[in-house]
């Protein structure tokens, strides 16, 4: 069986008509978001806001601890910088895998999973390439 059987792919990602694919455990659930290094949702199994009687109940969204800010040779990179993004959904290792170039300087790889292993954990992990002499850092905020 081909590698490709197990992967979706979207390229040209914008956030026109941008809903999100959901990387889960059963515990613990990761929203992408349209906007690379960032995450729409996070959501927790179990948690709900209770309503009234005959209302259904939602789901409550957890802490949002995986929102990164990229800084490029001291600047602030946001949409304009952004080339190239596209994501591939991994069926097979259960991960969601983002592509993005930042102008000529640097391609980033993304990748984020929920461990099925550690019920409450997820995992992101960021490959950098520079493609020139560039100085980066990633700063991250938490949304309560």
């Amino acid at each position: 069986m081909s590698d490709k059987t197990w992967k979706i792919t979207a390229e040209n990602v914008s956030s026109d008509g941008y809903h999100g694919v959901t990387v889960a455990n059963g515990m613990i659930g990761l929203v992408s978001d349209a906007r690379p290094f960032q995450v729409k949702d996070v959501i927790l199994n179990g948690v709900y806001d209770q309503y009234g009687r005959g209302r259904v109940s939602n789901i409550l969204k957890g802490f949002n601890h995986l929102d990164f800010e990229l800084f490029v040779d001291q600047e602030h990179i946001s949409g304009a910088h952004f080339h190239h993004f596209y994501q591939t959904l991994d069926m097979q290792q259960a991960k969601l895998v983002t592509h993005v170039d930042v102008d000529d300087r640097l391609h980033i790889q993304q990748d984020m999973m929920a461990l099925r292993q550690l019920p409450y954990c997820n995992l992101v992990n960021f490959r950098i390439e520079a493609r020139k002499a560039t100085r980066f850092s990633f700063g991250n905020r938490i949304e309560t």
